[in-house]
């Protein structure tokens, strides 16, 4: 597996999503899952409509919004934050958190597969296959909720 490496003035950073090394672009950045992104844009939209009631979203939004609506697992507010608090409360960050919430993620093997660095430790403890179950099947709950 090759890794990206770019100097920073002063140090070299390597790249890794396995230990969440994203890059500077990432350090701070927040990651929605489709459900999150589907209530977000409707929520936008019906804004939008309030002030102007022709108000049509432009083609690149509604194919975002078709897209997050058709992989949104929930459209209730209430109901998405539940998930991103299961997660939080795991100590997940917010990539692990969207990986696993927007690939639909119910295994241990499949986390393990596609989130490696949610077993990697990271600075904090690292998950045991048993919290990570727990974790999906109270996830599982919340699935078109």
């Amino acid at each position: 597996m090759s890794h990206v490496h770019y100097s920073d003035s002063e140090e070299e950073q390597e790249e890794d999503a396995r230990t969440l090394k994203l890059g500077k672009a990432f350090d701070n950045a927040n990651a929605l899952t489709y459900s999150e992104i589907n209530i977000l844009l409707k929520k936008y939209v019906e804004n939008k409509r309030l002030l102007d009631s022709n108000f049509q979203p432009n083609p690149m939004m509604k194919l975002a919004q078709e897209y997050a609506e058709r992989f949104a697992t929930t459209t209730n507010s209430d109901v998405a934050q539940q998930i991103r608090n299961t997660m939080v409360d795991q100590g997940l960050g917010e990539f692990e958190l969207a990986a696993i919430a927007n690939l639909g993620l119910d295994d241990v093997e499949e986390v393990r597969e596609l989130v490696p660095s949610v077993f990697a430790g990271n600075g904090v403890d690292q998950l045991s296959d048993e919290a990570v179950q727990q974790m999906l099947n109270e996830l599982s709950n919340y699935k078109h909720a």
